[in-house]
């Protein structure tokens, strides 16, 4: 025997996981860079623009989720949700600039 009822849809609890999941991604990636910022060893412009650089990703990231939630909460209510390409690409972004960042505080520290 079937079960005949319908099938039912998250009512928007899976897009505020995702959105708290990147909030507390964000709050750690921004608290590193604090932590980076104060107790790095020699105060050098590589060690200012690698945790700055750490901090502006953390905003973009708070920025891109918040924008993402209001979207995928929208698409959920109306049972239509399409890839958001803009947000990924700018995560994307984020990541590489502060792989080059870093990657360009190690080599100025491996050159002293």
């Amino acid at each position: 025997m079937t079960d005949a009822s319908p099938v039912r849809l998250d009512e928007g609890l899976q897009p505020e996981r995702t959105e708290l999941a990147w909030v507390r991604t964000a709050s750690s990636t921004a608290a590193i860079a604090v932590i980076y910022l104060r107790f790095a060893p020699g105060h050098s412009i590589a060690t200012a623009v690698a945790g700055g650089s750490a901090l502006v990703v953390a905003v973009g990231v708070l920025a891109s989720s918040a924008r993402r939630l209001g979207r995928v909460s929208a698409g959920v209510a109306v049972g239509r949700l399409a890839p958001d390409v803009l947000s990924n690409a700018v995560l994307v972004v984020l990541v590489l600039v502060l792989t080059g960042v870093a990657g360009f505080g190690v080599a100025v520290d491996l050159l002293r």
